[in-house]
């Protein structure tokens, strides 16, 4: 049985050699409640930033976020407006809700 995601025409986002912008992360950012929600609190560099005891703002979240792009949940599926962020149970889920509706 070929699955929704694979009928999808879709582009592939390698942030490794084409980091994220600005643009793109202020995106997604309006799809979530905070920049911290696009951080995976699981990324190495996560732990090697000691970023759990650390208090920072909505700005140095974005900041850190654009500069190092280990530390954006993945995947992250656009379609239009709907945006689907990080690997959860849940979000693979509601992706495959939402591409047998389409």
């Amino acid at each position: 049985m070929t699955s929704p995601l694979q009928l999808m025409n879709y582009k592939f986002h390698d942030l490794k050699n084409q980091p994220i912008d600005e643009h793109t992360l202020e995106f997604l950012r309006e799809h979530v409640s905070s920049y911290e929600e696009l951080i995976n609190k699981r990324a190495r560099r996560y732990q090697e930033l000691d970023l759990k005891n650390k208090h920072l703002s909505e700005n140095q979240l974005k900041e850190i976020l654009l500069n190092e792009y280990t530390l954006l949940k993945r995947p992250i599926f656009i379609d239009g407006e709907q945006v689907f962020i990080g690997n959860s149970s849940k979000t693979q889920s509601e992706i495959l809700s939402y591409f047998n509706e389409q």
